[in-house]
């Protein structure tokens, strides 16, 4: 794996996201959960102080931002030329839109893949690149591929769902090595 999201509803994502970076320097951060308006933000603080804005998080060196919301056009333009960014789409249109202004990736979520495949159909051009996350089990990751997914995300409370909290590094790693495993057989 060469990217990894560190969600900012983890609590410890201001401490962990430089521990991250320095440990990992050529591993590709994008940071999850993000919110493009300081305003909203500000507001959610006193709740979530582990949020942070977008300046905030460039100036911890960051790759990218996915995003549970769409983002506005003006933020796309400003920072997709310096970040990647998977914002949500609800609507074939939201996608296309966000699409259009700067956003490199879809993010979407959940079992039903029919907003994938309607993104990614031969008269939508195959245009809008999607990044289904939400329950990528080894037996939905196919499924996912197949209907046009062009980046799969999956999280430890899935891959690790069967494992003790004890495991070690290497196991870890062999979970993940499957994962990997399986989305490259989809893709072949």
């Amino acid at each position: 794996m060469k990217c990894i999201e560190y969600t900012l509803r983890r609590q410890d994502a201001p401490e962990m996201i430089p521990w991250i970076r320095k440990n990992f320097p050529d591993l590709y951060v994008f940071v999850g959960s993000t919110l493009d308006d300081d305003r909203i933000i500000a507001g959610m603080c006193h709740r979530h102080p582990q949020l942070l804005t977008i300046a905030q998080l460039a100036k911890l060196d960051v790759h990218g931002f996915v995003s549970m919301i769409g983002w506005s056009f003006q933020s796309l333009q400003q920072h997709s030329d310096r970040y990647v960014i998977a914002p949500l789409a609800m609507t074939v249109t939201e996608a296309f839109q966000q699409v259009a202004a700067g956003a490199h990736f879809i993010k979407v979520t959940g079992p039903d893949l029919s907003m994938v495949k309607r993104c990614r159909a031969d008269a939508a051009f195959e245009y809008c690149p999607v990044f289904v996350t939400g329950g990528m089990t080894p037996e939905r990751i196919p499924s996912a591929i197949e209907a046009g997914a062009v980046l799969i995300g999956t999280g430890f409370d899935v891959t690790l769902q069967d494992h003790e909290k004890d495991i070690t590094n290497d196991e870890v790693a062999q979970v993940m090595q499957q994962y990997l495993t399986i989305v490259h057989c989809a893709r072949t």
